[in-house]
């Protein structure tokens, strides 16, 4: 009886121990090939991505007010630059994109301010077959005074359209580790710790850029969810050091085939000397669909009729760049 006792007593004594250790690995910090080889699995899992998105955006007013005068510009005072710096505008975004790295399809659409405050839309499409680089704007009003909308066709390795600040959640949620459109954990560095995020235990991992032109310092952080959960992005900081913060947080929903999927990100940026927002983004993820079916015509771009047309891959035979206008019935 008391050998039996025993060897229970062993028996669960191991199960503990095994499961304490599974535990402990589960805490314990990642390595970056560790992350590197999930995210490259994941981004397998996740091909041709389409995706729509809606910003609602807050942003201090002060970039929009610069005055000029005979085409110079006039320097704001302190008193009102740090009144426009508290003051805030509000306005609305919307992205909808096709991506099967290396091609790319987005579209953009905006309604926002521009110089003191002007409010205009703006239209754009960029699309990359994995060649070419095609791009179409339309804002209305013009600036520049009758609207024309305008073309450009170009020769191109790859899109930097993904580039866009407005998209960096995106590359950090869906393409992290992509050379192509995601970000990489080239010159991150995992910390001795881990930090919890909405209840995720994640790996912190940084990287520190030194600019000794401008005299500050760049502290980028990663918080990153264990292999369990895909080892998803949960938050990215930017420490701009001394003047300002940003700052993104990630929310996902888990589904069954594909994983952690993001449902949101709030993207936030601070000016830490006067403790204001200088922009702020809740950027909802309105319809997510992965494995879709893409073919080349999603990578085609179809120029509004009137567009003027910039084609940098011709030379036109009476010298400068190629231009033309759309007209109707015109391939």
């Amino acid at each position: 009886m008391h050998q039996f006792m025993a060897a229970t007593l062993i028996l669960l004594l191991g199960m503990t121990t095994v499961e304490q250790q599974s535990v402990a690995t589960e805490n314990a910090p990642l390595k970056k090939d560790e992350i590197n080889k999930v995210w490259k699995a994941r981004r397998q899992r996740l091909q041709a991505i389409r995706v729509k998105l809606s910003y609602q955006c807050t942003s201090s007013t002060l970039p929009y007010m610069s005055f000029t005068e005979d085409d110079e510009d006039i320097m704001l005072s302190e008193e009102l630059r740090i009144r426009f710096l508290k003051e805030k505008v509000k306005f609305q975004k919307k992205y909808e994109l096709v991506i099967d790295s290396p091609r790319i399809h987005c579209s953009y659409s905006s309604h926002k301010p521009g110089a003191l405050l002007e409010f205009y839309d703006h239209e754009m499409t960029e699309v990359y077959d994995g060649k070419i680089v095609s791009t179409f704007h339309r804002m209305n009003p013009s600036f520049l005074g009758k609207e024309v909308p305008y073309g450009l066709i170009q020769n191109r390795s790859k899109s930097n359209i993904l580039s866009l600040s407005d998209l960096n959640p995106l590359r950090w949620s869906l393409l992290a580790g992509d050379s192509t459109f995601g970000y990489t954990l080239d010159d991150f560095q995992p910390l001795a710790k881990t930090e919890l995020v909405n209840g995720v235990i994640c790996t912190v991992l940084e990287k520190i850029t030194v600019d000794k032109d401008m005299l500050n310092d760049l502290k980028e952080r990663l918080w990153v969810a264990p292999k369990s959960l895909d080892c998803v992005v949960m938050k990215n900081r930017v420490v701009n050091s001394p003047a300002s913060e940003s700052e993104i947080l990630f929310r996902y929903n888990q589904s069954a085939s594909e994983g952690p999927l993001p449902v949101s990100w709030k993207v936030s940026s601070m000016n830490t000397i006067h403790n204001t927002l200088i922009y702020g983004c809740d950027i909802k993820v309105d319809s997510l669909k992965v494995n879709s079916k893409v073919s080349p015509a999603d990578f085609e771009i179809n120029f509004p009729v009137g567009t003027r047309v910039t084609d940098l891959r011709k030379r036109d035979p009476r010298g400068g760049e190629f231009s033309y206008i759309v007209k109707a019935n015109e391939e």
